[in-house]
């Protein structure tokens, strides 16, 4: 296993009306960079987005003992190859000019709400990290509906394990506390109980 620190600086896209590159991206481009230097990753993850990222990011990994980078409008935690790394993601001046369709509703339609707890329990043919963040969402536009010109952003992801198939058809957020008027954090629960927490604000 190579412990040298690498870049990985891959095309990116818009996701429907969103002018920002999408958390479901970030987090599975950074296993994808990891599978590109031959890198098996496992969990803990912790994801954390400090601010939008609306040009070309690029993905400084390094394992976890090597200076981080300045300036980073994201990072990331996680075990490659058996050892700790962390990544930073940094945007660049290239501008994102490609689109893609990304339809919510077909998590939405499926999902159940039990009081603060969103349940899942279908097939939506997403990935595990679509369907996940389609239901972080829902409960925030469910229980918290945005004034008008905001809207929930997702800040952190910090799950035990890498999602994997189970969860794009059996997940359940559940909201755990709100701290602040723009701030909240969710458990999320799998087949396996709960393994990890979401935490969103209000931008």
């Amino acid at each position: 296993m190579s412990s040298v620190p690498f870049s990985h600086l891959p095309p990116a896209a818009f996701r429907g009306t969103r002018d920002y590159v999408h958390s479901t991206d970030i987090y599975e481009e950074i296993l994808s960079g990891a599978r590109s230097m031959g890198l098996v990753a496992a969990g803990p993850v912790d994801l954390r987005m400090r601010s939008r990222i609306s040009r070309q990011p690029a993905y400084h990994f390094r394992p976890r003992n090597v200076t981080a980078a300045s300036h980073a409008a994201g990072s990331a935690d996680i075990i490659l190859g058996g050892e700790p790394w962390s990544i930073d993601i940094v945007e660049t001046a290239n501008p994102v000019t490609a689109h893609k369709p990304y339809d919510e509703d077909p998590v939405w339609s499926r999902t159940g709400q039990d009081g603060e707890t969103f349940s899942f329990q279908s097939d939506a043919k997403l990935r595990p990290i679509e369907t996940v963040t389609a239901i972080g969402v829902l409960l925030h536009r469910t229980l918290f509906p945005p004034p008008t010109g905001k809207r929930w952003l997702f800040a952190r992801l910090l799950i035990d394990r890498l999602l994997d198939d189970r969860d794009s058809r059996r997940i359940t957020v559940s909201l755990d506390s709100r701290l602040g008027a723009g701030t909240t954090r969710s458990r999320i629960a799998g087949d396996d109980g709960t393994f990890g927490s979401m935490m969103f604000i209000l931008g």
